[in-house]
């Protein structure tokens, strides 16, 4: 791990107590069912959960049946993730230096968590490096494209804005941004690495004022599901 990675395994340690990381979610929710219609029946699957967190997905895939390993880079998140699911496996490492072997899983996901790596294809190809030949990954991520669903502004300007008032995930004077991806870009990165690779907007995910816009002019979603098959 780099120093920069480093720095935000600290950031992360800082704010782990943070209400937004959850512990459970519902059936319903827009990534889990996006997760699911994507995978289909994950009963028996060996699933690798990249940025587990507090391990709210893989709890949630452990009662749906599949053999679920997750990793973080946070030591706090993985403690939780182990106490949340006993029954899956848990380890503390970097989305650019995943520690198992070529090979080893079904199905490899990863939510909200690329925005916060430096190195996005290193970690785009060590997702998957660990799948197996078939097997898929499912990223999904933000838009900087997109609208904001409640403020009804550019996302890339409301960040910036909030950035600078010292409002976001990260201080100010922090050597690292969030980053937010042009869709086109990751998914020519995921098509360098899998045999098969598409895009799909998620319209409809997040509350939203202007739900019949981006019914329309779906890139303008927040939320981009990136799906690859090895």
């Amino acid at each position: 791990m780099d120093a920069l990675e480093e720095r935000i395994r600290d950031r992360f340690g800082e704010v782990v107590h943070y209400r937004s990381w959850r512990e459970y979610i519902p059936e319903d929710d827009f990534q889990y069912r996006t997760l699911i219609d994507f995978a289909g029946d994950v009963a028996g699957v060996s699933v690798l959960d990249v940025g587990c967190g507090k391990g709210a997905f893989s709890r949630r895939l452990m009662s749906a049946g599949a053999k679920v390993s997750g990793i973080d880079i946070t030591d706090e998140f993985v403690e939780v993730a182990a106490r949340n699911v006993p029954a899956a496996e848990f380890k503390a490492a970097s989305a650019t230096d995943i520690p198992f072997e070529s090979g080893s899983f079904d199905l490899v996901f990863c939510f909200e968590v690329l925005e916060h790596v430096p190195d996005t294809e290193k970690a785009i190809a060590e997702m998957v490096r660990v799948l197996k030949p078939g097997g898929r990954i499912l990223i999904i991520d933000k838009n900087i494209l997109a609208v904001h669903p409640k403020y009804c502004v550019p996302v890339a300007l409301y960040k910036r804005y909030m950035e600078l008032r010292d409002r976001w995930m990260y201080p100010r004077n922090f050597p690292f941004r969030e980053k937010w991806f042009l869709p086109a870009r990751v998914l020519k990165l995921l098509r360098k690495h899998c045999s098969m690779a598409n895009m799909e907007y998620l319209v409809g995910g997040r509350e939203s004022r202007i739900k019949g816009l981006l019914r329309m002019f779906p890139f303008l979603s927040m939320d981009v599901a990136w799906k690859g098959i090895k």
